[in-house]
């Protein structure tokens, strides 16, 4: 029955976003990189182990948080990535507001609708107020819906190029972070909107 009501929530979703020019979208989300990333894989002689060694202060805790939100990319931001906040921990429902307060908001155009998942914190406070204040809309994913964003997926390419530079401090982490995504080729995003639209028939 649960997963009825799911697969509704994701008909219905689908329903939505399908009436909304790809133009528009923005999609939110929040992502935790350690600092103990590393390669998942790797080349070695035949026969041995292929080996790469984190300290062992780092195999835990410090956690870095990101923010991140992706639109197509245009002329005025040709990459797509619109914004991108770091902190340390987890975000709360008022580090969020002043993602989008002085990070985000400024520089999306309006009309924008802004796509995020069900999260308490991307609730209540100041939110719906500071959205529709800057001239944008709230659209939320269904309940375990991360194929209809994105984002995920620029989450994985970026993490992906962080651990190929195994960052071992906060500032390294960082830069490794920024110098990647300025990296991000404009055609990607792109790619990755057309990936969840084209799921969208299967709901409809």
């Amino acid at each position: 029955m649960a997963q009825e009501r799911c697969e509704e929530k994701r008909a219905a979703f689908a329903e939505q976003i399908a009436l909304v020019p790809l133009e528009r979208l923005v999609f939110l989300d929040e992502c935790g990189f350690g600092l103990n990333l590393c390669q998942l894989y790797g080349w070695t002689i035949g026969g041995g182990r292929c080996v790469e060694r984190v300290p062992f202060h780092l195999q835990r805790g410090q956690a870095h948080s990101v923010v991140g939100a992706l639109s197509l990319p245009s002329l005025d931001c040709p990459s797509g990535l619109r914004a991108l906040w770091q902190k340390s921990g987890t975000w709360t429902r008022d580090s969020f507001e002043a993602f989008l307060q002085d990070g985000l908001l400024p520089v999306l155009p309006s009309g924008s609708v802004l796509v995020l998942d069900n999260a308490r914190i991307h609730h209540g406070g100041n939110i719906k107020a500071l959205v529709e204040q800057a001239g944008c809309s709230l659209l939320y994913l269904p309940p375990y819906s991360p194929d209809f964003n994105p984002i995920e997926m620029l989450w994985s390419w970026l993490k992906n190029h962080v651990r190929a530079l195994a960052p071992r401090d906060k500032e390294q982490r960082w830069s490794a972070i920024q110098n990647t995504a300025d990296a991000l080729p404009h055609h990607f995003a792109t790619q990755w909107f057309k990936n969840v639209r084209l799921r969208l028939p299967e709901l409809l």
